[in-house]
């Protein structure tokens, strides 16, 4: 050893949570800069960044010590009683050796799944039963042997130290001088007991922080944890700032009345032995009695069967693609993993669970077609195996799957109980202090005016998902800059956020991700229970990290879109008796086509958006390869090739190439590289690589290393050159190829999802009153999407039906051409109650009486929350007004509880009671006012999450008619700054106050009959409108559009009350594009029977001769809805 070495063995990483804030490269970094050949990383209860660390530190060339600040309980694990379980110790373990590292993964994991209470706790028994190769320090002022020295209970800390002695390779922890005299005042304790018991004493940091000036940064993570201030005396706060990286240095001159405290820490470090953590596979077994080659032959004969049902005939060009994929299959290892996937996926089929047909590159397998896998035939769709599975690369397979999301939580259970609780979980992920919320919680710790805060959060650019930090924002947005110069405490915060940002911040879980192992987990992994008291298990290292050591992870996600053509399918089931396969769907309707034409594709997978719908419009798609395109190219960079699509498809634009030789590669997009399957294949066929040669090719350009990038353009111009090619012509090739490097897309999950789109427009176009439910039913729980499709189902001249308990099933369900809203979409009623009215009136038919449904349903079953929300949303309305049956609650529950009551048993009869009849107990219902309008409405929303009976704002459809106002969902499409008026509801107000001057201005959210949108009213107008801001009133709102980062707001200007408000009483409408007779008669007998005092102006005739007549009528919302549809724009 050579002479001033020391090694951190206590050491805290961000991944302690918000009680460490060093990140492990700039931490290990600082470690070897300063010398040190050895680090701990010792987190509080956790080892979330055990393989981060590990790798890291291999990396540089520093040896990685793992290890764990555990808890301890106070009793055993299993105790759990309040005021004495919570009490708890800290003690620092890490592994000696590749056995002491796997029995820490033990104690880790068994603390949280067993012993979590408060925190996740280890016991005795465990540090016994997994104390081999675990070295063991007696721990900091926290630990038990520490708070027993405190408390004068010397000979309990000796007991300690000698069970650790006795089952762990354990050393004394000697306290660092760190300016806490509870600590100092331990220290002659601490040596004594060492020299005692002949135990080594180690020096050590307590480190949670880089720098010493990092203490403040620690303090605010702290301070956003908590939920308090800077300024608040009752804050968590160090008594010393010493917890940071010291150097060998520095520890000996802290140490210098006992330097051996030091030499121990590279003692111990060197007794630590090196191993690694990384396996070469871990994947489950599909048939654990089957070997390696028994596996390969299942395997095979599962491909070939589903091939003959697949294809019928096996074409010697199949048979090569089949042979050649299960090769690569079974050279890389995976042939158990495809049949694990192949079983699941028929596992949820036979369950009647609808599974997507794919998504991602793993459609481009023709063996995961003929097993079921995916439902896209790779051959018909051009898609490329080594987009999937490249044998030139290490990267395993990764099967993305979609489930119809309300049953997802099946699939876990069967793997759970196929390949057992121990060997299954999920995956664990971080969510992270990112540069918004950054820069927003540190604003708040510092007590900085939050509308500050708000503007500079609101102005990080996010770019393809990734956030500009606060650096990259100052550099590159001279007004962002130009803010925080202006302030001196916002150049603190603007500090404190660059070391912030990016900080582990909680652990959630993964979305999708699903561990399966052959023996138990934590083999290989920690795990624990996922958080906010959930019994799910969730593996302690993310997803991204699992793939390199060695872990297969498998995807299951849940998509709505399949959940509504199951529902959908569901619906057709029960009105026509009809089963629907929607794999058997032909893929050339002209319905189907018609409706994408037409850009109705509200409810459609992925055709939803506005400039979707005009560019489908434009296209006029008539086939899938169309909507393929369009969904690969509409996003960022290739969307700017969509008009010039249109125009080569329609043949305004000549179809050109970059060379000749490629036309094959590029007809189906007329000329455009849009997919990256299409960059292979041109390196294919102009540079004559192999498929994995190309997918290589593919992956370098996406990274745009400039050494890569110079070496792959040497071997594609050599390959072009061997083809025939001049270097000219290759070079302007290649060049051509280095843009789409950044934005091309998988064809392959572009087909996927094409396809889902193309059978929910399916069902739309061929069976709209079902769609409509399916989706409705989908959507009951997102009052946003609900509002959408009640705007639809009114779009498409379907109406959608109040609640009624004698006509309405738990579902949304078919009513003639109607659709019935269904008791179980109402909110606050229960699921139990709901489908016992449901059932009780199919048994025994309709209820007469609110009195005979209480007296059947039981008052158990039906209380009195259940039967206000039924009243309040119409239910009960044949059997009175609302006001009326909510006064005439506390009769019914009283009256049918009585009778209950005598009823069981007899016993009414045996004390000369007799049990009332139906008819004996009626009363007349009280003489009350009816609800009003508002009242109605106000309750369909709260309970039902959107208007059903009306809409608030339909009384006024004159001032949409004449363009006094301007829709949301036309809004949405202006410029920034453009000022616009728009008729809405103000749902909810946020009054703050501006901290520079005090004075209040407001945060509003407004809803009109398209949606919902938030507006800001800044202090100046404030003012001016604050007597106009009520909640539930509406009012005509002008401001300016703001689209600050990406996202529409209003800048409010005025605020008019619709009393003051004066509109137009004219419009215009041109009928010379009419041709339909009967929409013409229907146009002529509206106008005919309304009459009134709107002034309405009709152009008719030809283009060529144009005529005029006026005539008056009633502006009635049914009326506009008709005469709208030939309004003239100014």
């Amino acid at each position: 050893m050579s002479d001033g070495s020391f090694v951190h063995l206590h050491l805290h990483t961000e991944y302690s949570l918000l009680d460490g804030v060093a990140k492990i490269k700039p931490l290990l970094e600082k470690i070897k800069s300063l010398g040190m050949n050895s680090c701990a990383i010792t987190d509080h209860g956790v080892m979330y960044g055990a393989y981060e660390f590990w790798s890291y530190a291999k990396e540089i060339g520093v040896k990685p010590i793992l290890g764990c600040e555990i808890y301890v309980a106070e009793r055993t694990r299993f105790d759990k009683t309040t005021g004495v379980d919570n009490k708890r110790y800290h003690l620092t373990l890490f592994a000696k050796n590749f056995e002491g590292y796997r029995n820490l993964l033990k104690i880790v994991s068994l603390a949280h799944t067993e012993g979590f209470y408060y925190k996740p706790r280890a016991d005795r028994e465990l540090l016994e039963k997994y104390g081999k190769g675990v070295i063991a320090l007696s721990g900091c002022l926290a630990s038990n042997f520490n708070r027993y020295l405190a408390d004068g209970k010397r000979d309990k800390a000796i007991e300690w130290i000698q069970f650790l002695k006795k089952k762990h390779r354990a050393c004394i922890y000697r306290s660092p001088k760190n300016g806490i005299k509870e600590s100092h005042d331990l220290i002659p304790e601490q040596i004594s007991v060492a020299k005692e018991l002949d135990i080594p004493v180690v020096a050590t940091c307590d480190t949670h922080y880089l720098e010493r000036e990092d203490h403040k940064i620690q303090e605010i993570a702290w301070c956003i944890s908590d939920g308090r201030k800077l300024n608040d005396p009752e804050r968590r706060r160090y008594g010393s700032t010493e917890f940071y990286i010291k150097s060998p240095k520095e520890m000996y001159e802290l140490f210098s009345d006992y330097p051996e405290a030091v030499e121990n820490t590279q003692k111990i470090a060197d007794m630590v032995e090196e191993y690694g953590i990384e396996f070469t596979r871990v994947q489950p077994r599909f048939d654990s009695k089957l070997n390696e080659s028994e596996t390969r032959e299942r395997l095979k004969k599962h491909a070939y069967f589903g091939a003959e049902k697949r294809y019928q005939t096996i074409s010697p060009e199949l048979k090569e693609r089949i042979d050649y994929e299960l090769q690569v299959i079974h050279e890389k290892g995976y042939d158990d993993y495809f049949l694990v996937v192949e079983d699941y996926i028929n596992w949820a089929r036979e369950q009647g669970i609808l599974v997507g047909p794919g998504r991602g590159s793993g459609a481009g397998s023709v063996v995961a077609y003929c097993l079921g896998i995916t439902n896209l035939d790779p051959l018909k769709w051009d898609l490329i195996f080594e987009r999937f599975l490249n044998p030139e690369r290490m990267s395993p397979p990764d099967f993305d799957i979609d489930f119809q999301d309300d049953r997802r939580d099946e699939l876990f259970e069967y793997m759970s109980k196929k390949y057992g609780r121990d060997n299954t979980s999920f995956i664990g992920t971080f969510g992270r202090l990112k540069t918004k919320a950054a820069i927003r919680d540190v604003a708040r710790v510092m007590g900085i005016d939050l509308s500050i805060a708000d503007k500079l959060s609101k102005m990080v650019i996010v770019k393809f998902g990734r956030v500009h930090s606060i650096k990259m924002m100052r550099t590159e947005v001279t007004e962002f800059d130009q803010i925080i110069r202006s302030d001196s405490s916002l150049e603190e915060l603007a500090g404190y956020v660059t070391k912030l940002e990016n900080l582990a911040r909680h652990v959630s879980t993964h979305a999708c991700g699903y561990l399966v192992t052959p023996t138990p987990i934590t083999d290989y992994v920690p795990v624990q229970l996922e958080t906010k008291g959930g019994q799910n298990i969730i593996s302690q290292i993310e997803g991204h990290n699992l793939e390199p050591l060695g872990l297969m992870k498998f995807d299951f996600l849940g998509l709505s879109n399949l959940t509504v053509i199951a529902k959908t399918i569901k619906q057709i089931k029960y009105t026509s008796k009809k089963i629907l396969n929607i794999d058997k769907i032909p893929l050339d309707d002209e319905k189907t086509f018609k409706l994408f034409q037409d850009g109705n594709t509200t409810g459609v997978f992925q055709f939803e958006s506005d400039g979707m719908k005009k560019y489908l419009r434009d296209l006029k798609p008539t086939e899938i390869e169309d909507l393929i395109f369009l969904n690969a190219a509409y996003r960022p960079g290739p969307m700017k090739y969509i008009p010039n699509y249109i125009d080569r498809k329609q043949g305004r634009e000549q179809v050109t190439y970059p060379d000749d030789s490629l036309q094959e590669v590029l007809k189906t997009t007329y000329g455009f590289a849009i997919y990256q399957e299409q960059v292979m294949n041109i390196a294919v066929v102009f540079a004559g690589y192999s498929q994995g040669e190309a997918d290589m090719l593919r992956r370098a350009m996406g990274k745009k290393k400039p050494e890569v990038m110079a070496k792959e353009k040497e071997k594609f111009l050599a390959g072009a050159a061997k083809n025939g090619h001049s270097k000219k012509v290759a070079e302007e090739v290649f060049a051509y190829l280095e843009p789409f490097a950044d934005y091309g897309f998988n064809r392959s999950h572009s087909a996927c999802y094409s396809l889902i789109a193309y059978q929910t427009a399916y069902l739309k176009a061929n069976y709209p009153l079902e769609f409509l439910a399916g989706l409705m039913e989908t959507d009951i729980n997102s009052s946003d999407k609900l509002i959408r499709d009640l705007k639809e189902a009114s779009h498409m001249g379907i109406t959608v039906l109040a609640p009624d308990i004698n006509k309405s099933f738990y579902s949304f369900s078919i009513e003639g051409q109607n659709i019935r809203f269904g008791l179980g979409g109402i909110k606050g009623g229960g699921e139990k109650c709901m489908k016992r009215i449901v059932e009780e009136r199919i048994e025994q038919g309709e209820y007469k009486d609110i009195i005979d449904l209480v007296s059947r349903v039981g008052s158990k079953t039906l209380g009195r929350k259940d039967l206000e929300c039924l009243i309040k949303v119409g239910a009960l309305d044949q059997f009175g007004n609302r006001k009326q049956l909510l006064e005439y609650i506390p009769y019914v529950i009283e009256t049918v509880g009585r009778n209950e009551k005598n009823s069981v048993g007899g016993q009414g009869s045996l004390f000369g009671e007799t049990v009332e009849k139906h008819e004996d107990y009626q009363i007349a219902l009280p003489n009350i006012s009816p609800e009003t309008d508002r009242e109605k409405l106000t309750w369909e929303r709260e309970l039902l999450g959107a208007f059903i009976s009306a809409h608030p704002l339909e009384r006024y459809s004159q001032f949409y008619a004449t363009g006094d106002v301007i829709r949301l969902s036309n809004a949405k499409s202006y410029e920034e700054g453009r000022t616009i008026r728009m008729l809405c509801i103000i749902n909810t107000i946020k009054v703050i106050y501006t901290k520079k001057d005090n004075k209040p201005m407001a945060f509003l959210e407004l809803e009109d009959i398209d949606g919902k949108t938030e507006a800001v009213v800044f202090n100046g107008i404030f003012e001016q409108v604050r007597l106009r801001i009520k909640e539930g009133e509406s009012i005509i709102a002008v401001g300016k559009v703001s689209l600050r980062n990406g996202d529409f707001s209003i800048i409010i200007d005025d605020l008019i009350d619709l009393e003051d408000f004066n509109p137009s009483h004219e419009m215009t409408i041109s009928i010379i594009e009419e041709s339909d007779k009967n929409k013409l008669v229907q146009l002529k007998e509206v106008i005919k029977n309304n009459p009134g005092n709107f002034r309405l102006k009709i152009i008719y005739g030809t283009r060529f001769d144009r005529k005029e007549l006026v005539r008056s009528i009633e502006p009635k919302p049914e009326v506009l809805k008709i005469i709208e549809k030939y309004k003239l724009n100014a």
